[in-house]
């Protein structure tokens, strides 16, 4: 089961949508998290990749597939 956000939800802070339980794992690419989802109180993953040019200084985005619940 995957969850879709809404186009709406794409334009506002991933902060105000999310809760982030805990960190399930990193990679090369990014880290995994466990995180509820909050419109709908679903326990999903994300995975949270560094922007282009970031730094690592906490500038992370959202993969850009979909999210997947427990």
């Amino acid at each position: 089961m995957s969850i879709t956000l809404a186009e709406e939800d794409l334009k506002k802070d991933p902060n105000d949508l999310f809760t982030i339980l805990g960190k399930l794992g990193e990679g090369s690419y990014g880290s995994v998290h466990k995180a509820l989802y909050i419109p709908t109180s679903t326990i999903c993953a994300i995975k949270m990749v560094p922007i282009d040019g970031d730094s690592g200084g906490g500038g992370t985005g959202a993969e850009g597939g979909g999210l997947v619940d427990e």
